[in-house]
């Protein structure tokens, strides 16, 4: 007998902002699978905004702890030599350890 199981419900654990320019913002969009599938054990959401200080060339990322209520933060450049993609999966990799380490 075949039997049918609800949905499994998945929580967006990533935040992006709709300020963020037109060609970054769609990269982001296509890998944001891939970000929540990295924070699914994690215990943490994070964003991803325009930082306020940089004129539009660099973003922020920040996490927040769902438990702890810690909080951290990071800015990365939009251009450079490593590709965009590539230093925005390092930045989270980095605050979500830095947020789920502190106590």
């Amino acid at each position: 007998m075949l039997k049918i199981f609800s949905p499994k419900i998945v929580q967006s654990k990533v935040n992006i902002s709709n300020e963020i320019a037109s060609p970054h913002r769609e990269y982001l969009l296509q890998a944001k699978g891939v970000m929540n599938n990295y924070l699914r054990d994690k215990k943490c959401t994070v964003s991803i905004k325009d930082c306020p200080l940089s004129d539009g060339d660099c973003l922020e990322i920040s996490a927040l702890n769902d438990s702890k209520q810690s909080f951290s933060r990071i800015s990365v450049l939009k251009d450079g030599e490593i590709p965009f993609l590539r230093k925005i999966y390092k930045a989270i990799e980095m605050v979500s350890k830095q947020v789920t380490k502190k106590s």
